[in-house]
């Protein structure tokens, strides 16, 4: 994976290379999640709102797209661009994946492996973040 300035993680460092590629499974997920949900292709039952503040499945699926898997494309390309604040928005996506499950399982109180799934690919986000802010600092000292 190479950004626009042409890195690629460091063949030593194996935990920027799992990183990136969970936040990417988590971006094109939620991107791909988003679009389903929130454009009603999966024909998810309105019941299942009942204990939510939302109607229909508009808000949740435009939330899943721009905020989760936004999260994860602006975190994926701070590592890449090696940016100052590239561990802050690592930890930060890895937050936003986890809150939205717990939010999933509050609202819609129904359980999915997928939840466990997505759960766990956000705390290993926030537990591989110091891999990437490692980088980050060791650059920023060399320029």
């Amino acid at each position: 994976m190479a950004s626009a300035r042409g890195r690629v993680p460091a063949a030593g460092n194996q935990n920027e290379r799992w990183l990136l590629d969970i936040l990417l499974f988590n971006s094109v997920s939620a991107a791909a999640g988003g679009i389903s949900v929130s454009g009603d292709f999966v024909g998810f039952p309105l019941a299942w709102l009942r204990h939510s503040p939302f109607h229909s499945y508009l808000i949740p699926g435009l939330v899943l797209f721009v905020v989760v898997g936004g999260s994860a494309v602006l975190a994926a390309v701070a590592v890449l661009r090696e940016a100052a604040r590239a561990r802050e928005l690592t930890m930060l996506s890895g937050i936003i994946m986890a809150g939205w499950v717990v939010s999933e399982l509050a609202f819609v109180r129904l359980f999915s492996f997928l939840q466990v799934l997505y759960f766990a690919t956000g705390i290993a986000v926030i537990m591989l973040a110091p891999a990437a802010s490692n980088r980050s600092a060791a650059s920023s000292a060399r320029r």
